[in-house]
């Protein structure tokens, strides 16, 4: 049988049966059924010459036919299907971190390039800074070598670059870890999932918003109904909200490949307490410039008062402890729109030493919106804000 291409696909004959093939076309074109046409005659090495070059020829073509197949294309030529699927491979990219510099009664002038190590990798300053005497400040520095990297809070401290006036550099954070560049399988899952996922509006726009670099959280709500909706999107409206993206990827994101046709988007003036924003995009066919609104996220303050039972293990900086557990623990756990329950922070708490919550004995942990709350355990976040606690926020008796 030979090598077939059909409705099916591409169907490849094996090396073996090809040349039994070739061989008895031979057999049947000298009508001798006893010639040799094993490897050690001469008609034998014929038919295998003659199946190699066949062979070689449907194994190229079959090669071909991959590189057009999303499930088997590699490299470079998966990089051209996902530009054809309106996706792309995700680069790898470097740890980043918060670092807290200290400048003398000098004060400091830090231009990049300005090196910190934790002992191992180095961190370069992604902007200028200018700190006043005997003052400190942050800035965000991304490592040197791209991928998940990991630097403890604690541990970015050497400074590589000496500069008159900088006393101390330190993150107090741990890093947030970067990525090695995405592979072929985890590029051709990620894509093919979220081809199958764009059917429906509302988990559209999240494939699309969640392809875009450096967009870390996301909500969409959709009114799908002829009625404005308790929040104020109108009818048949979209209402995404995005931490994190460039302003222009974004927009280019909603207009190509999250919003359908004929859905409208909540604007400013539909949704007044939102921080909503705008962008357009030119169709490069056309010329038309589309726009597309959306919102980011608002932080809603809360403040923490809590009363704990302190063991004879609570450690002597345990205060400082705690409230840097609590306000870990809602930045990592929390994302937008999410509501805060006090009996959230119980574990965060208790994951300090010594740290009991007692609360038949007195011991209490409230939540609010203004500094010291009494009383409050919930706190409710609208569909558009982000709660954060900053440790200095938090209060332990």
């Amino acid at each position: 049988m030979p090598n077939t291409i059909d409705s099916t696909g591409f169907d490849k004959v094996r090396f073996q049966d090809l040349r039994a093939e070739k061989a008895q076309e031979y057999k049947d074109t000298f009508d001798n059924q006893n010639l040799k046409t094993d490897v050690r005659s001469g008609v034998g090495q014929e038919v295998s010459l003659s199946t190699k070059a066949e062979d070689d020829l449907a194994s190229t073509f079959q090669t071909l036919l991959s590189v057009f197949d999303p499930l088997s294309a590699q490299g470079v030529h998966l990089d051209r299907l996902l530009i054809i699927m309106n996706k792309k491979r995700q680069d790898a990219v470097g740890s980043t971190a918060i670092i807290t510099i200290t400048a003398d009664a000098s004060g400091a002038t830090i231009t990049k390039p300005f090196l910190i190590s934790d002992g191992v990798n180095d961190y370069a300053i992604d902007s200028d800074l200018t700190i006043a005497p005997n003052s400190s400040d942050t800035v965000e520095a991304t490592c040197t070598v791209t991928g998940p990297i990991e630097s403890a809070e604690g541990t970015i401290t050497e400074i590589k670059t000496p500069l008159f006036g900088v006393v101390s550099a330190v993150n107090l954070a741990d890093a947030n870890v970067g990525r090695n560049r995405e592979s072929d399988a985890e590029a051709r899952n990620r894509a093919l999932q979220s081809s199958a996922n764009e059917s429906s509006t509302l988990i559209g726009i999240f494939t699309a918003l969640s392809n875009v670099d450096g967009v870390i959280a996301l909500k969409v709500i959709e009114n799908d109904t002829d009625l404005v909706d308790s929040i104020g999107v109108p009818p048949h409206s979209v209402f995404p909200i995005a931490d994190g993206g460039s302003d222009d990827d974004i927009a280019k994101a909603l207009i190509t490949g999250g919003v359908a046709a004929g859905i409208g988007y909540a604007e400013a003036s539909d949704i007044p307490a939102a921080t909503i924003v705008s962008g357009t995009y030119d169709d490069p066919i056309t010329g038309q410039t589309f726009t597309a609104y959306w919102a980011r996220p608002d932080d809603l303050r809360v403040y923490v008062n809590i009363k704990i039972t302190k063991l004879s293990n609570y450690p002597a900086d345990g205060d400082a402890r705690v409230k840097q557990a609590i306000s870990d623990y809602v930045s990592s756990a929390l994302t937008i729109g999410n509501d805060l329950y006090a009996s959230q922070l119980y574990c965060a708490i208790q994951s300090v030493d010594g740290a009991v919550i007692n609360v038949g004995g007195g011991d209490y942990v409230y939540i609010g919106t203004t500094a010291n709350p009494i009383g409050t355990t919930l706190v409710a976040a609208a569909d558009y804000e982000v709660v954060t606690v900053d440790s200095s926020d938090v209060v332990v008796v």
